[in-house]
């Protein structure tokens, strides 16, 4: 019984890990196109979802959020943080779940208060925080989820 429910698992983990992989690399283009996907506009998405990383890192603005986190797409679609009693951000580009886990970091949590540094743009006439690095001051655990320099994202293959 134990063997089956392994199997089983791992088999799943192995189909859901290769379709993402396939469509994070494909869903935009790799440099160039017209792009496609949540972050593709444009300048093509390359790897990492169609989130158009040289995009990101050309023309984003560095920014930090800080606030509450008042929703959370456990998906790794982004996260809302509350910054006051009237205004909330959404951040973008949180990740998959299993990034967090093989970093040991846990996601954060609705009530968690987070400091998230991002770029701040503009893809496809619509205003984008997409996620660099996070620290979660309730837990004292911090994650990085983009390099610096490139904007790709530490758990994409085409990194």
């Amino acid at each position: 019984m134990k063997k089956t429910l392994m199997g089983v698992t791992v088999f799943l983990a192995a189909l859901f890990l290769a379709a993402g992989s396939g469509l994070a690399y494909n869903s935009a283009g790799h440099h160039g196109g017209n792009g496609g996907g949540q972050f593709g506009g444009g300048h093509g998405g390359g790897s990492g979802g169609g989130t158009g990383t040289p995009y990101i890192c050309e023309y984003g603005e560095d920014a930090t959020v800080s606030g509450v986190v008042a929703s959370v797409n456990l998906w790794g679609m982004g996260m809302a943080v509350a910054i006051d009693e009237e205004n909330t951000v959404t951040v973008y580009g949180m990740g998959p779940w299993w990034y967090w886990e093989t970093q040991g970091v846990a996601l954060p949590s609705v009530g968690d208060r987070v400091t998230v540094s991002i770029k701040h743009v503009l893809i496809n006439q619509t205003e984008r925080n997409v996620a660099m690095s996070l620290t979660n001051s309730t837990t004292g655990e911090s994650i990085s989820l983009r390099d610096a320099e490139t904007c790709y994202p530490y758990w994409s293959a085409g990194r």
